[in-house]
This record gives C-alpha cells, structure tokens and sequence, in this order.
C-alpha cells in the first residue's frame, strides 16, 4: 500500500476489492492506519478552507521581519 492508495481511498475513487485490500491492510498494521488517518486528518483541514494562524501570530512575524530590517541597516552603515 502506498500514499497513492491511500489518497484514492479517502476521495472515493478506489474499486470495491482495492478498497477492501486497503481496509484489510489498515486492519491489520497499526503505522499503516496512523499514516492513513493523518493523511485523511490533513485533507479534510484543506477541504474546509483556509485555517486560521493563531491570535498573534502575524504581529510577532511583521515585528521580527522590522527587527531584522533593522539589524541589516545597521550592519550596512
């Protein structure tokens, strides 16, 4: 199995004896389902749209952007 399986699996698009491959091999090997349920974990955040960045966060990236702005201005005088 691998993450082309899985991928077709979470939108659909697997037969019904690839599908039941798949599930048999989640059944039975426990990284195997981990990967899966991450993969399908990370699809459905995209699916809903863009996610939010925590509260803050853009404030501290613009401040440590000017810090650096302004270290490199001074390390050029």
């Amino acid at each position: 199995m691998n993450e082309e399986w899985l991928s077709a699996h979470i939108d659909g698009e697997l037969s019904a004896p690839e599908a039941a491959e798949l599930e048999a091999a989640l059944a039975t090997d426990p990284d195997l389902a981990v990967v899966y349920a991450d993969l399908a974990r990370v699809r459905s955040v995209l699916r809903a749209g863009a996610v939010e960045p925590p509260a803050g966060s853009i404030e501290r990236i613009v401040a440590l952007v000017e810090r650096s702005d302004e270290e490199i201005g001074r390390a050029h005088v």
